[in-house]
């Protein structure tokens, strides 16, 4: 058996200097401070892409309806209004009705607990009945079983002008209609020019606007 000694060599124990875990914690923080805003950025960018989604295809269901039933109905849309309180404020809740279809609506106001319970109410009336607008104050999911609400939670219509007769062809109408997610902080409120403000909330907002034309094929 052989034994072999080396007394020479030393064991190297040393650790990290207080400067260099000082130097290594800020890099570590640094990292993580970047890939929390690329994430947050990223969400951001998500959240506001569905709610432009979101409010860019509830618009274009609106007027492919409204087109629609343009064209499919003969007779000149009735229209009628009445005047609600809603939150202290009197708002004009409007109605047009084509054919047997009735679209009511109002102009400004979120649906949602901060706004009001419907924004644009789709149901039957009867043919050449009055077209009274429903109440949207009101909770017409339980009431109204025929109908139902058009807009999403936190959606409203900034302007809606619907079947307006050419003067020059009767049978021709222009539809016009603009959208707007979000709280009234985050939009500047301009009718069929609303848009976001921008900034910080910028992802909960997004706007939408769109004009067609109608002609009526039953006369």
């Amino acid at each position: 058996m052989t034994w072999h000694c080396n007394f020479g060599r030393k064991l190297d124990n040393r650790g990290f200097t207080i400067l260099e875990l000082l130097i290594a914690t800020g890099i570590l923080s640094g990292i993580l401070v970047m890939m929390t805003v690329m994430i947050t950025g990223i969400g951001n960018l998500y959240y506001k892409g569905i709610a432009q989604s979101q409010t860019q295809d509830t618009t274009r269901t609106i007027v492919r309806e409204l087109t629609q039933a343009i064209q499919l109905n003969k007779g000149v849309p009735r229209t009628g209004s009445t005047t609600k309180n809603v939150n202290g404020t009197d708002y004009t809740i409007s109605a047009i009705c084509v054919g047997t279809t009735r679209y009511s609506y109002v102009i400004n106001l979120q649906v949602g607990p901060s706004g009001i319970m419907h924004g644009l109410w789709r149901n039957s009336v009867g043919s050449g009945a009055p077209c009274s607008p429903m109440d949207l104050t009101t909770d017409l999911a339980t009431s109204d079983t025929t109908g139902g609400e058009l807009l999403g939670q936190r959606m409203r219509l900034t302007e809606m002008q619907p079947a307006t007769q050419s003067a020059v062809n009767p049978v021709l109408y222009s539809i016009k209609v603009s959208l707007a997610y979000g709280d009234d902080d985050v939009l500047n409120l301009s009718g069929y020019d609303t848009t976001c403000k921008g900034g910080a909330g910028g992802q909960f907002c997004a706007t939408d606007r769109l004009t067609s034309s109608a002609i009526q094929r039953i006369n």
